[in-house]
């Protein structure tokens, strides 16, 4: 195992235990808060082991050769694309 998926791995299961963490304690205090105008900040709260996962993402693609670089780049836009295209379809069907 190389040295870059070693450390996404690392990455990656620090940001998804911080993610649970952030995600349970943000949904007992937006039960348990009321209509505070806090709401809004503890919802968005689990957005930041999010973007950390996203940061460690990157830094893998930049630690991989080209080739590797490349399929993942190839997976990830045909994903995007495949994932916008079922939203658009879902959203406009739902809302017709």
């Amino acid at each position: 195992m190389n040295q870059a998926l070693k450390r996404y791995g690392r990455e990656f299961i620090s940001a998804m235990i911080a993610y649970a963490i952030v995600i349970i304690m943000s949904r007992l205090l937006l039960n348990n808060i009321g209509d505070s105008p806090w709401r809004f900040i503890i919802a968005l709260l689990p957005i930041f082991p999010v973007l950390f996962l996203a940061a460690g993402f990157t830094r893998y693609l930049s630690g991989i050769d080209e080739l590797q670089q490349r399929i993942q780049l190839q997976a990830i836009g045909f994903s995007a694309g495949t994932t916008g295209l079922l939203t658009l379809a879902y959203f406009s069907r739902r809302y017709q």
